[in-house]
């Protein structure tokens, strides 16, 4: 009986230590089965590939648009020519001219001769019998303030002095009225003159053109102030320059611009009269120009 519980206690451990066995020899990690293209079976061990982050966010490029906008300024053009006279000649007659540039000479006008007056400018020998608003309807009955002489008529002056000849310009104040009433009252003028100087050469300037922004705005405006009535004047003035006593000086051909109208280099604020450095202008090319 006791060798048989001996066996049985014999069996009994053999087959606890093959059980242990077993479990010792489990894998640790599984392994996948694949077929090959023969059919025998391939054993692959798949690995995990780990995801790398970046780890620096991308910069984004910004455009940066300016928050302020420059806009360029326009100077106010002046509208009104000085006028107040100065205290001394603001220019002389250039080199090469005599010292009596215009000796015994007359210069009848508007308010754009009188700039001459107004503004001293230096023209030996010459005397002005002008003044604003003066037109060939009023040069005759109007007295007018003449310098080293006095106020007097146009007859008066024209009975005490003598002169070698005498330039007259109009044509502004009276490009509204009827051109052969305004031609007539420039053939008065003359038949005076020729009754009171003893053979004085009479020149008829041109009436001076506007500058060309002002004609267009007066033309479209309706207003009579404008260069193609200023031509139609000028185009009958110089039919009464016989050439000989009576001659006609186009001045327009040198203010002009390439439109026609007055230089804006010339003109005043309000398009229709000259600045004060014209005058001097005005005074060579007519002693450039003259007649004697």
């Amino acid at each position: 009986m006791k060798n048989v519980l001996r066996r049985a206690a014999i069996l009994l451990l053999a087959a606890s230590c093959l059980l242990v066995a077993a479990a010792c020899q489990k894998p640790s990690a599984p392994d996948i089965n694949v077929s090959n293209n023969d059919g025998a079976a391939a054993t692959v061990t798949t690995t995990t590939a780990a995801t790398t982050v970046p780890t620096e966010t991308p910069t984004t490029t910004v455009t940066t648009v300016p928050t302020t906008t420059t806009v360029p300024t326009t100077a106010t053009p002046t509208t009104k020519p000085t006028t107040a006279p100065t205290s001394k000649p603001t220019a002389k007659p250039t080199a090469g001219t005599a010292d009596a540039a215009f000796p015994d000479t007359l210069f009848i006008g508007d308010s754009r001769t009188y700039g001459f007056v107004c503004y001293n400018i230096d023209v030996p020998g010459a005397t002005f019998f002008c003044a604003e608003s003066l037109n060939v309807y009023t040069v005759l009955k109007n007295a007018v303030d003449v310098p080293g002489v006095g106020k007097v008529t146009l007859e008066q002056l024209l009975k005490q002095k003598q002169f070698k000849q005498v330039y007259i310009m109009f044509g502004l104040n009276e490009i509204g009225s009827d051109y052969n009433t305004t031609v007539g009252k420039y053939k008065q003028v003359i038949d005076l003159v020729e009754k009171t100087q003893n053979n004085a050469k009479f020149i008829i300037q041109s009436a001076l053109h506007v500058t060309k922004a002002t004609s267009d705005k007066n033309l479209n405006s309706g207003r009579v102030f404008n260069n193609t009535r200023i031509n139609a004047l000028n185009a009958l003035l110089v039919k009464l320059a016989d050439e000989q006593t009576v001659f006609y000086v186009d001045i327009n051909a040198k203010f002009d611009d390439a439109n026609g109208g007055l230089d804006t280099k010339y003109a005043a604020g309000d398009g229709m009269h000259v600045k004060v450095g014209t005058y001097a202008v005005w005074r060579d090319y007519l002693y450039a120009n003259r007649i004697l």
